[in-house]
């Protein structure tokens, strides 16, 4: 599982997550409807992908979720792919609207 965590920006990534900052998580199959957000950041500073524990800090919670808009105003997709995407941007909501960034851990 892809286990997904608010976390403040000026907090050090903890070897383990605080289950208190739980908030959602992909299986390997949902993960992959994710596709073109991980080809987005593929070869660029922030790597995001499945088998990769992963940290963004606020500002860049921010910019996935207007990258997610924009993939998904690009061309139509699938409702699975679509349910993945909102899932995705659901979680990015819950940091944008505590004013922390995210890290996610795959076990």
């Amino acid at each position: 599982m892809f286990d997904c965590y608010s976390i403040l920006d000026s907090q050090g990534t903890p070897e383990y997550p605080n289950e208190d900052d739980y908030i959602d998580s992909f299986d390997f199959e949902e993960f992959k409807l994710l596709s073109e957000l991980t080809a987005f950041y593929e070869g660029k500073s922030m790597e995001f992908m499945y088998f990769k524990d992963f940290r963004i800090m606020n500002f860049q919670v921010e910019e996935m979720t207007g990258n997610i808009k924009t993939i998904l105003s690009s061309r139509g997709f699938s409702e699975y792919h679509k349910k993945a995407y909102q899932k995705m941007n659901n979680i990015l909501q819950v940091c944008l609207n505590k004013g922390m960034g995210l890290v996610c851990f795959c076990d």
